[in-house]
């Protein structure tokens, strides 16, 4: 029963572990920035390609600037609460990087 106790508790935190080194292209909007809804729209559609039906909500506290390393934060829920992404985007076309934390943050307000 231990065992099996230690390996459903450790399987979330894999699954944090293996998000937490992602770094993948998208590229949406038309504008001077992407909308916080394209931008957590992408971002989750994009963590869904990656990782399956491990992936929740994304919620994304504003519009990214289309500037070479502009920065906007957002959030995904797992299965543990809510970890960080900090978006960064690459060049003006509308392409960005994500990376994910591991550490679990408040739900987010925005």
């Amino acid at each position: 029963m231990k065992k099996n106790m230690i390996v459903a508790l450790a399987a979330p935190l894999l699954v944090a572990a293996a998000v937490s080194s992602c770094s993948v292209e998208a590229s949406v909007g038309t504008s001077n920035s992407i909308s916080k809804s394209d931008l957590a729209s992408a971002t989750q559609k994009s963590l869904a390609e990656k990782f399956g039906d491990q992936t929740g909500e994304v919620r994304c506290k504003g519009d990214l600037e289309k500037k070479d390393g502009a920065t906007q934060e957002c959030a995904i829920k797992d299965r543990n609460g809510w970890l960080p992404i900090t978006i960064t985007a690459k060049g003006s076309d509308g392409k960005f990087n994500y990376e994910v934390g591991t550490a679990v943050i408040p739900e987010p307000t925005w």
